[in-house]
């Protein structure tokens, strides 16, 4: 009867007990981070630097521009209305139920 003491699951418990330490160890992490951030206030004395590339943005509207041309080629999207033409198929459906009258 011993065996079926479930002894076995008594041991299954202390594998839970080292996850309590785990939980230590986040907190640790978490802090390692704030000194990476350190390490990052000098890069904000780089950004002065970006302030020049800036110059050269204004350049790009100019860029945008010609895009506008391309823009021209949508005028073509009128045909679209030939697409209507099509609505005098649908007075053939009604001719299709008509020829439903005489399968009748």
């Amino acid at each position: 009867l011993q065996p079926h003491h479930h002894i076995p699951m008594v041991p299954a418990q202390q594998p839970v007990v080292p996850q309590q330490p785990m939980m230590p160890v986040p907190g640790q992490h978490s802090m390692t981070p704030t000194q990476h951030h350190q390490p990052n206030l000098p890069l904000p004395a780089q950004q002065p630097f970006q302030p020049q590339p800036v110059q050269p943005q204004p350049h790009q509207p100019i860029q945008p521009q010609p895009p506008v041309h391309p823009i021209q080629p949508l005028p073509p999207q009128p045909p679209l209305p030939p697409m209507f033409p099509i609505q005098p198929l649908p007075p053939m459906l009604p001719d299709l139920p008509l020829e439903a009258w005489p399968a009748t």
